[in-house]
Parts: structure tokens; C-alpha cells; sequence
């Protein structure tokens, strides 16, 4: 299992190993296990986009019912424009999805759970936003994700509208 300094390390990585910054462009770095993916936008004064990493590319699914896995995934909001950006967001701060190789969401995040109902005003500093989760590798109906591919994705809910995917594999 990776650190939340090293899941940040590769997502840096990916970031500056492909090309950033590029308009809506996403792009991945995915060598020797290490995997993050990037979206970044250009305003007239510079960048700002999000960083999406895994701690691994691979999880094991336990014959033990009692050992629930689960993907460590760290959401790097970034803000190179050179002034704060403010932004309206409500009680839901992210959203995570695991898609299967179909393109069927098997598991949503927000799926039965209530939010505050509220509009608060944010900004987005030099220094970044961060939320990392600890995704569960199962269905909605909480049973074990079979081995297969499977796409995990981020959203950043709100004015901002910023997303990153990242595929991963789940063996026995």
C-alpha cells in the first residue's frame, strides 16, 4: 500500500510527465504499478485542475468474507493561475464511481446517502484542495467486485466541474 505523500508524488508525476498544462485534456501515468491521472484547464492567467491517484493498479478480492479491500484514492485540486479562484459548493464534495468493462457503474458513492442542503462560497488557493476516500472494492449491494477491469472514477461536485478516471485490475 502507497502513502498519501507517495500517491501525491506519482500524481505529480503524471502531471508534469504529460505535457501539463493542456486544455480539458486528461492524461495518465500507468509504469511499473504507479497510476494518476490528470485533468487541467488554462485560463488567461495560468491553470488549475485536479489529480486523481491509487495507491495500486492491482487489488486482491480475499476468499475471507471478513477482510473487506479497498482502493486508498487521493483528489489533488490545483490552482497555478497565480490568484485565488472562488467557487460555489454545496453539502456534496465529491463523488466516486467504480465503473465495470462495460461501462456500468456497479458502485456510486452517493447512491443512498443524504447531503447537506446548502450553497457556501469557497476558494481555491495556491495550496490546493485534497480528499482522499477509501473506496470499497464491491457492488452496491455490497457484495465483492469478480475479478475483471474496472475504471474508478473522481468528480470534484461542484462550479469547478473538474474529473479523472483511473483503471485498475481486481484478481482472487
Amino acid at each position: 500500500m502507497r502513502t498519501i505523500a507517495q500517491i501525491a508524488i506519482l500524481a505529480a508525476a503524471a502531471v508534469l510527465t504529460a505535457g501539463h498544462p493542456n486544455t480539458g485534456k486528461t492524461t495518465s501515468s500507468q509504469e511499473a504499478g504507479k497510476t494518476a491521472t490528470a485533468q487541467s484547464h488554462v485560463t488567461s492567467s495560468g491553470s488549475y485542475g485536479m489529480i486523481l491517484g491509487i495507491d495500486q493498479t492491482s487489488y486482491r478480492i480475499p476468499a475471507s468474507p471478513v477482510t473487506k479491500p479497498h482502493i486508498h484514492a487521493v483528489m489533488s485540486v490545483f490552482n497555478h493561475t497565480g490568484a485565488p479562484i472562488s467557487f460555489m459548493a454545496g453539502g456534496q464534495q465529491y463523488e466516486w464511481q467504480i465503473v465495470d468493462a462495460s461501462g456500468n457503474i456497479v458502485w456510486d458513492y452517493a447512491k443512498g446517502r443524504m447531503f447537506p442542503m446548502f450553497i457556501i462560497k469557497r476558494t481555491l488557493t495556491e495550496k490546493g484542495l485534497s480528499y482522499s476516500y477509501d473506496v470499497p472494492l464491491q457492488n452496491q449491494d455490497g457484495t465483492a467486485l469478480t475479478p475483471g477491469r474496472y475504471t474508478l472514477r473522481g468528480r470534484v461536485t461542484n462550479k469547478l466541474d473538474l474529473a479523472a478516471e483511473i483503471g485498475f485490475a481486481v484478481t482472487q
